[in-house]
């Protein structure tokens, strides 16, 4: 980042390329012709940074740039990125405008953010990122008081600060803003931003995001590597074509729009079988558009792809995009027809090969080709093969990931940082930088992971011996929505739960009270509508989430391969904690759960806020998502927790005479 943050003069050689003989486009703004920040405004404006009409507004690059034109600017930047940063802030659909789980209206600290006001969204939203990721009133450390003064020039420590939320690594403690305060460029930290300059530093941090960090750590669900290139458009023409055409040409343009609108019928691929059987001149595009077919079967899909690639390598024109999207077709066709045909990256593979005599070695083609081959050979089981080939063009971003992946996976750390070493890219050598950075970033959070362990043990250790705590909480479970304020007797091994739920098919919340008997693994559930209470045995487990609560953290990370992500800013250290889903499962099939057997779990993550002084919980966020074989169980929620204080707490007589024992 300190690299990449150095100036506009970046901005128009990296980001911007230009045409030899191309006409100029028109400017959005009409008065940034002569800056120098145009470039970055112009790049931002056509990203969605900035809004404004074709030559007639004004962008004012020498204004000072608000806080309420900033906070937008950065909603903007979290909401192109928002999916990377899932694994650290868990937006669900309940709480994605909103802190309440169903129950409470959103809301801002700030007084003079109306919410009928265009600053009231992009602030909630920063409000609600920046909780998440860094803890109770982040955003408020930033810009304390009631009032948020929107219209109040922002500084470049506040902007510092707020770049906080796309730094992934932990931060240290109050030394934050100073540290990523470095990133900016020259001045001190009470500077005011223009407007000129918060575009450079917006789409600067555009270019940080494209260096794509690889959180959270080194994908411990398993489920993101290989990692191969995303292709922004898979149905094009594979040609030129304007209103003077050929009626073969009319009915081949016709067909790809048809199957690229979903709107495709029988008589689109007969068209193009009769295209291809008369060899129209366009093999590629026909043979390609027909393996989208689904009358057929998919290994017939499977023909049209590598029929045309033979199109391609006859045409004897270099195209490696098209080439990349060609190959990249085999590859996911692959991947469908595995479950039917496990030997199917074997012949995949093993015809892909036969393609490499006609490609210059370590071209754009090659490494195209190589790739796709590359990823084959991991999901065949073959990764120091696969490794053997990324080695060969570490200059390519997804090569790079996927070897130090692979390499990590195996415990070759040396053969990682050799490949670090000798690995750039003198096109693009600023963004490749970046991304080895982030890569030894995230090597050196991999390497802490025992010293985060214990330090979120000791917190929890901490909170469990402290002798009475108060929980507020908030969670969804299947559909159902609950409030409720829970008092804990660690010492007696009591807990009383009030509060209500809201069952999916009722409007009206239902009241709750439940005492708990932990030593006894009995629970007393109070039935308001009969003012009576029941008594039924809690030592059965139904869900996985519930036998891992019971888990200390050293069993989850040595037993479940659990990974810890530490996090400071403020008040507060957050560790996040990921468990993969292989191993929950594999754990599970020694369990009788009752929700039967579990197939899958696409999320199992829980972020821990710690108060630096008394090292003790202040907020435990959750979010899991488990797949048995006859339920889907998705469980999201909060608990702050308000009180660590001395008092006992004891069932009440009545309800323990009064309960009826439940089966």
């Amino acid at each position: 980042m300190k690299k990449i943050i150095s100036g506009c003069a970046l901005i128009g050689s990296l980001l911007l390329p230009t045409v030899a003989g191309a006409a100029p486009a028109p400017l959005p703004f009409g008065d940034i012709s002569k800056h120098y920040a145009k470039n970055a405004i112009v790049y931002g404006y056509e990203n969605g940074l900035f809004s404004g009409a074709k030559g007639s507004a004004k962008f004012e690059p020498d204004r000072y740039m608000t806080r309420g034109e900033f906070m937008v600017v950065l909603d903007r930047l979290f909401s192109q990125n928002e999916q990377a940063f899932y694994p650290l802030l868990m937006l669900s659909e309940h709480d994605e405008l909103g802190l309440g789980e169903g129950f409470d209206e959103p809301h801002l600290p700030y007084v003079d953010v109306d919410r009928l006001t265009w600053l009231y969204q992009p602030v909630l939203r920063m409000e609600i990122a920046f909780n998440k990721m860094y803890g109770p009133n982040a955003l408020e450390r930033i810009f304390p008081g009631k009032e948020f003064l929107p219209n109040q020039p922002i500084t470049k420590g506040e902007v510092a600060q707020l770049f906080a939320l796309f730094h992934s690594g932990p931060a240290a403690n109050d030394d934050t803003s100073k540290k990523l305060f470095s990133l900016l460029q020259a001045g001190q930290q009470t500077d005011k931003l223009t407007r000129g300059d918060g575009a450079i530093l917006a789409v600067n941090m555009l270019g940080y995001m494209a260096a794509e960090p690889i959180l959270p750590l080194l994908d411990p669900n398993q489920t993101k590597f290989p990692i191969v290139p995303e292709i922004e458009d898979i149905f094009p023409l594979f040609g030129v074509y304007t209103d003077q055409i050929s009626p073969d040409e009319s009915l081949y343009v016709k067909a790809a729009a048809k199957i690229r609108n979903y709107n495709d019928e029988a008589n689109t691929w007969k068209t193009l079988q009769k295209l291809a059987d008369e060899k129209f001149y366009n093999q590629v595009g026909v043979h390609y558009y027909l393996s989208w077919n689904p009358e057929v079967p998919l290994q017939e899909n499977m023909k049209e792809a590598f029929l045309a690639i033979d199109a391609y390598f006859a045409d004897k024109v270099v195209l490696p995009d098209t080439l990349e999207l060609l190959v990249a077709n085999v590859y996911d066709l692959a991947l469908k027809i595995e479950t039917e045909d496990p030997a199917i990256f074997d012949t995949a593979l093993a015809h892909l090969r036969t393609y490499e005599p006609k490609i210059k070695p370590q071209s754009q083609e090659w490494q195209a080709l190589a790739t796709y081959e590359a990823a084959m050979e991991a999901k065949r089981g073959n990764t120091q093969k696969a490794i053997d080939l990324y080695k060969q063009f570490p200059q390519n971003d997804h090569a790079l990931l996927n070897a130090v992946y692979y390499l990590h996976e195996l415990k070759k750390d040396s053969e990682i940082q050799q490949l670090l070493d000798t690995s750039k890219d003198t096109e693009t050598q600023m963004h490749h930088a970046l991304l080895i950075d982030s890569i030894k970033q995230e090597l050196n959070l991999l390497a802490q992971q025992s010293s985060f362990a214990n330090d979120l043990s000791y917190a929890l250790h901490r909170t469990d011996n402290a002798p009475n705590v108060t929980i507020q909480g908030e969670s969804q479970l299947n559909g159902y929505s609950f409030k409720y304020q829970q008092t804990v007797d660690n010492e007696g091994k009591f807990s009383h739960v009030t509060g209500y739920y809201q069952a999916p098919e009722s409007l009206v919340p239902q009241k709750l009270e439940t005492y708990y008997d932990d030593s006894a693994n009995v629970e007393y559930l109070h039935d308001f509508e009969e003012d009576t209470w029941s008594k039924q045995s809690k030592s059965a487990i139904d869900y996985m989430h519930e036998w891992v609560d019971k888990q200390s953290v050293f069993d989850r990370m040595t037993k479940l391969n659990a990974r810890y992500l530490k996090q400071s800013f403020g008040d507060y250290d957050v560790i996040t904690e990921w468990i993969p889903s292989d191993q929950l499962r594999a754990q599970s099939a020694k369990l009788q759960l009752g929700a039967g057997r579990l197939k899958s779990v696409p999320t199992f993550v829980t972020k821990y806020y710690i108060d630096h002084k008394t090292n003790q919980l202040v907020r435990k966020v959750w979010r899991y998502e488990e797949i048995y074989d006859k339920e889907y169980a998705a469980y999201s929620g909060s608990d702050t927790y308000q009180g660590y204080g001395t008092s006992a707490l004891r069932i009440p007589q009545d309800t323990l005479k009064g309960a009826v024992e439940q089966k």
